[in-house]
């Protein structure tokens, strides 16, 4: 297995702005909802914002390191290993069937952001006509 991995030392820091990440996400549907559940563990709900946009959802937000060299008691650290992701994120994701954004809820929960949409099934496989003129 291929994993990433930054190594730090004690005093060293890496340089330049922080990187954006791709959180991992899963989407599936109920009998009357489409869900999305993403995982953004460490980060503050205050930090995140959600928007639709036409057949879109946008998620955006960042996560930072308040003090990377000292932890909760104030201990100064030297990092063997960091793996955490930090930095930006952007999702835009198509909504894969109709969606009523007017009545969509989130919540923020342990580290997992749950979007939820209702569906709109009479718009699903509903054959219309289209005049030709």
């Amino acid at each position: 297995m291929d994993r990433k991995m930054k190594v730090f030392w004690t005093g060293e820091k890496p340089a330049g702005e922080p990187e954006e990440f791709d959180p991992p996400m899963d989407i599936y549907e109920t009998e009357d909802s489409l869900v999305m559940e993403v995982e953004l563990p460490g980060m503050d709900k205050t930090s995140l914002h959600l928007f639709v946009e036409g057949d879109k959802l946008i998620m955006e937000g960042s996560k930072t390191e308040d003090e990377p060299d000292k932890n909760a008691l104030g201990e100064r650290l030297s990092f063997l290993q960091i793996e955490r992701k930090f930095g930006r994120f952007y999702r835009e994701i198509s909504l894969p069937v109709a969606c009523n954004s007017n009545e969509a809820k989130a919540a923020f929960e342990q580290g997992v952001l749950t979007v939820r949409m209702p569906v709109i099934k009479e718009k699903r496989g509903r054959r219309k006509q289209i005049p030709i003129e």
